[in-house]
């Protein structure tokens, strides 16, 4: 978890360096990427050969179930987290698009199925919580779970390569960007206090 200041948020200058660190760690992890997609490029071996369809390795299966896991809880504590405090629908929707979108794009990974709804892995970066009481704290409360998930998806990225390892790394990179704006964001009015 980052440090927090007195009000309970995070602190500019840890935000500041799990961004640095993360941005850093994902160009060295997308840097190491290789597809081998055959002389041509075009996924054909020597002289136009084809190349035999790879197994799924079992890493790379874990990590995306792992992944796909993690997605499907935050997802459904932005839901959460809108019911609770209508008033953030509008500012929580473009992160809600995004986790709709890696969601798909790890659905879309050749030869990796995702755990079907409500069988996600156990082990998680995430605690279960009540709901902040305040919009607030539930900002903030979302932008310390996106950074935590950020820094597990990176490390879970470095350990791949390829095309899962590309698809891992930009995904941490994106909960890193949305852990920014939530920590930046101002929480509705509403009247109510911490």
């Amino acid at each position: 978890m980052l440090p927090t200041d007195s009000a309970h948020h995070p602190a500019r200058r840890a935000v500041l360096g799990a961004a640095l660190v993360l941005t850093v760690g994902t160009a060295m992890v997308t840097a190491g990427c290789d597809d081998a997609s055959g002389e041509d490029g075009k996924g054909t071996g020597p002289a136009g050969s084809a190349r035999p369809t790879p197994t799924v390795d079992p890493a790379v299966a874990a990590a995306v179930r792992t992944v796909t896991g993690h997605l499907g809880q935050l997802t459904t504590r932005y839901a959460d987290v809108v019911r609770r405090h209508p008033a953030l629908k509008a500012q929580l929707a473009t992160a809600s698009k995004h986790h709709a979108a890696h969601l798909a794009r790890l659905n879309a990974l050749a030869g990796v199925t995702a755990p079907p709804p409500g069988n996600t892995p156990s082990t998680t970066p995430m605690k279960a919580a009540p709901i902040a009481t305040s919009p607030a704290g539930a900002l903030a409360d979302l932008a310390a779970r996106e950074q935590a998930l950020a820094v597990a998806h990176a490390t879970a990225a470095a350990g791949l390569s390829g095309e899962p390892a590309r698809v891992l790394a930009s995904i941490a990179a994106s909960e890193t960007q949305i852990a920014l704006s939530l920590a930046a964001a101002k929480a509705p009015a509403t009247g109510a206090t911490r």
